[in-house]
């Protein structure tokens, strides 16, 4: 963009954007770094193609975006802000100092399986719930998947709707490059075929393609123009993921292969449905999640260390995190982890609580800490438990949500407002012997900003986590003879 365009936005943003710089183009919009005057953070302003405005319209575009503003998930990269200023539209979200997906995969071709698993699972997380939101994305690529840390995020939710509502019928050209209606390699053959009753399994279609390229470096159909490309997604069978990586995990390559069937009704029929393939076949496979700062050499096999040096260095990992105040936790125990209580007043916040569990409950099952209950047995569970409080016949919230799910230890809490921040408690209960319910502890509260959810959501797991791994280990201490309090030399030699 010029100086001149440049300062046409400045002008257009006085007050609230100041731009910075060029971040980068494509074929819908331009993007740019700017400060956030109001709340002094670094954001990024996608700034929409005078062409794609011309044939969305402003109306149509913000009503899509305020959808998509709506969708407050881990893994989706929120949207903070929108509008039309001097016949530019824009939106803004946050500044990813990341890298995208396209990014690594253009440095490093195929992923590690470990690395693969974590990525679709969340990703796939992520448009389980826009689903149920009513929210179809349309255009999944490693384009649009931004990594923060470990994780994966999805961004431009509502882009693709507003686009491909506005090119029904018109002679927009919906094959061009960087198009948020649909890039023809992750293109689905109902999209291909411009399908006007195109669903959510179009995007289902996209994460079979996502994974395959994840896996093998390379989509399953490619050719010499988009419209080539169309017709081998329309016409064509993929060639099986183990004919180009004989490693995969065949539960994976099922997963994936199902993905890309080229009738929808043949397909997963949700994506919850296709989350819970991915995590049966992680747990098939004996597939471990990646551990931070990992070398490729350790990932994706289990290794095993004698007791005393598992103990010892556990311990030291998470001693600083232990709020648990001397209890010792069975590692045979089977926890639950319960809906975290709305307590702000806010109904919009209510996801926050199921966010927890299904964040709390995916990182128990990964740790391999203790049995874990399932997430959809926990709210069936609730569910019970509420309908026989409705009908008079009230219990223990703690004590039935165990009784009810098998569980020895219950994980709960409660989501408030303390002051503009927001702040989660987190308990854990002990109902071992099914009469009381016993409060081993509590982990320390996490407090930040309600616009800040996915690393307040990352705290309370690390925190948890950690002070279950040491009021673990001190157990297994204890049996090995090593203190949790200062390991020494000999303990890692022992």
């Amino acid at each position: 963009m010029t100086e001149n365009n440049t300062a046409r936005l400045n002008e257009a943003l006085q007050g609230r954007y100041r731009i910075e710089r060029l971040l980068g183009a494509g074929g819908m919009a331009t993007v740019y770094l700017a400060q956030d005057l109001r709340h002094e953070r670094k954001v990024a302003v996608k700034v929409l193609r005078p062409d794609v405005v011309t044939t969305t319209g402003s109306g149509r575009f913000l009503e899509e975006i305020r959808i998509a503003a709506n969708l407050t998930h881990p893994h989706i990269f929120p949207v903070h802000d929108s509008g039309a200023a001097d016949g530019l539209l824009y939106y803004v979200m946050p500044f990813n100092e990341g890298e995208s997906l396209r990014e690594r995969l253009d440095r490093d071709g195929e992923l590690p399986i470990p690395d693969t698993f974590e990525i679709l699972e969340e990703i796939v997380d992520a448009l389980d719930y826009a689903h149920e939101q009513g929210v179809v994305h349309r255009d999944v690529k490693p384009d649009n998947i931004l990594t923060q840390g470990r994780h994966a995020m999805i961004v431009d939710f509502g882009v693709a709707k507003a686009l491909s509502d506005a090119t029904n019928g018109s002679d927009f050209d919906a094959t061009t490059a960087g198009m948020a209606i649909g890039t023809p390699d992750y293109m689905a053959p109902e999209q291909a075929a411009a399908d006007p009753s195109v669903d959510y399994r179009a995007d289902l279609y996209a994460v079979g393609v996502l994974g395959y390229e994840l896996l093998t470096g390379r989509t399953p159909f490619s050719g010499g123009t988009p419209q080539s490309v169309l017709t081998r997604q329309i016409t064509e069978l993929p060639a099986p993921v183990e004919r180009h990586r004989s490693s995969v995990p065949p539960e994976l390559s099922a997963a994936i292969m199902r993905c890309l069937e080229k009738r929808p009704a043949d397909r997963w029929q949700s994506a919850g449905e296709l989350l819970a393939a991915l995590r049966a076949a992680r747990m098939a496979s004996s597939v471990q999640p990646p551990v931070p700062g990992a070398g490729p050499e350790t990932r994706g096999r289990r290794r095993f260390a004698p007791p005393a040096i598992a103990a010892a260095v556990l311990l030291v990992s998470f001693a600083g995190w232990s709020v648990l105040g001397g209890a010792e936790l069975d590692g045979t125990s089977r926890v639950v982890v319960d809906v975290f209580e709305n307590q702000t007043g806010d109904v919009t916040l209510d996801r926050v609580g199921l966010m927890l569990q299904d964040w709390l409950t995916d990182g128990l099952l990964q740790s391999g800490l203790m049995e874990v209950v399932p997430t959809i047995t926990a709210r069936q569970a609730a569910t019970f438990v509420r309908a026989e409080a409705d009908a008079g016949r009230p219990r223990d919230p703690v004590m039935a949500i165990a009784d009810e799910t098998g569980a020895e230890i219950v994980i709960s809490g409660t989501v408030y407002m303390d002051g503009d921040k927001l702040r989660i408690r987190t308990s854990v209960t002990e109902a071992t012997d099914r009469q009381e319910a016993r409060l081993v502890g509590s982990i320390e509260p996490v407090v930040g900003p309600v616009d800040d959810i996915t690393a307040l959501l990352a705290q309370v797991r690390e925190r948890l986590l950690g002070s279950l791994a040491t009021s673990l280990n001190r157990r297994i201490a204890a049996q090995v003879g090593v203190s949790d309090r200062a390991p020494t030399y000999e303990a890692y030699e022992a």
